[in-house]
């Protein structure tokens, strides 16, 4: 896969089951030009599925994990990634925003696959 090939859709990531090519995709689709349109798609999966509202619900979620989750939150994500990239130029430290898309990934592909296997498993 190039980049002038039309890459599949968040969703249609998740559904790809060869790991490589997931991976060669994410990989691809993070690079910085590429990254609005991930996290736009990424945004509207957490819409529908709600994962991150059920995982954090009734817990205290202290502030600096809280911002990373905003990423994926629809009102809250532009600012929430400005944030993160000026404190990145600032302290010169890693990408917050690519490692919320890495661990955002493999907890969707993770259930996902526990949801196949279930469904496999009592079918």
């Amino acid at each position: 896969m190039n980049k002038e090939d039309k890459f599949p859709t968040y969703d249609e990531m998740l559904e790809m089951g060869n790991e490589e090519e997931f991976k060669a995709c994410l990989l691809l689709r993070t690079e910085l030009n590429l990254r609005p349109e991930l996290l736009e798609e990424m945004i509207d999966h957490e819409k529908r599925t709600q994962g991150l509202e059920k995982t954090t619900a009734g817990k205290d979620i202290p502030a600096t994990q809280r911002m990373i989750l905003d990423v994926f939150d629809r009102d809250k994500s532009k600012e929430t990634v400005r944030l993160l990239y000026e404190m990145q130029q600032l302290t010169g430290g890693e990408d917050l925003v690519l490692h919320a898309i890495f661990a955002k990934t493999t907890s969707d592909r993770a259930y996902l696959g526990t949801q196949r296997e279930f469904s496999s498993f009592v079918n």
